[in-house]
């Protein structure tokens, strides 16, 4: 129960403890001196990034905040590829660094403004690998369609059923015999001393 407790605080930004014991101050907007061409810093003031992201973490559910995310991004074709190299017959080679260009927007005074990348991601005090995991899960309306993957998958070291039955059928093979000592207080059963292992 305490455990849910503090995955819900981590999901909506605030303080909390981790599985180590270690303290996790909240989510705060990281300081950014942005001189771009966006013109970021002058659109939006510290008060309103504030805003911005105590609305974010506000939202609470994962697949809500890439919904958030997705609403504020705009997802195009790269226009134009680095030429890696050009045969003799004229055939050209292009870099496949990147297949999409995303540009970032936020929303201010009934306003969209276009800001960039890092300004995107300090005033969301969040990592690309964010925007990324939102992007790749996009369904064709435009929405974020997976569910959240954290701690769903089996563990590596799980011995899988058929394993502990065949296990449990090859111990139940060996004869066995009841405690000597508490036989009448006892339902278990032993395996005779004379068994080697």
């Amino acid at each position: 129960m305490e455990v849910h407790c503090e995955e819900s605080k981590k999901g909506k930004g605030e303080a909390y403890v981790n599985t180590v014991g270690i303290s996790v101050p909240a989510k705060e907007v990281l300081p950014l001196n942005c001189k771009c061409r966006f013109k970021c810093s002058e659109a939006f003031i510290d008060d309103v990034r504030s805003k911005i992201c105590a609305e974010y973490y506000a939202l609470g559910d994962f697949c809500r905040q890439k919904d958030y995310i997705l609403q504020r991004l705009i997802i195009r074709p790269v226009k134009t590829r680095q030429i890696v190299s050009r045969e003799i017959s004229g055939k050209e080679a292009f870099s496949q660094n990147r297949q999409i260009s995303i540009a970032y927007y936020m929303e201010h005074a009934a306003s969209r403004h276009r800001v960039c990348q890092s300004f995107f991601l300090k005033t969301l005090c969040i990592s690309n690998r964010a925007v990324l995991t939102a992007v790749e899960g996009r369904t064709d309306s435009g929405t974020f369609g997976q569910m959240d993957g954290r701690g769903r998958q089996p563990p590596v070291n799980n011995t899988d059923a058929e394993h502990k039955r065949a296990i449990l059928e090859h111990i139940k093979s060996f004869p066995a015999v009841e405690s000597h000592y508490c036989r009448k207080d006892s339902q278990w059963q032993y395996l005779d001393r004379k068994q080697d292992v």
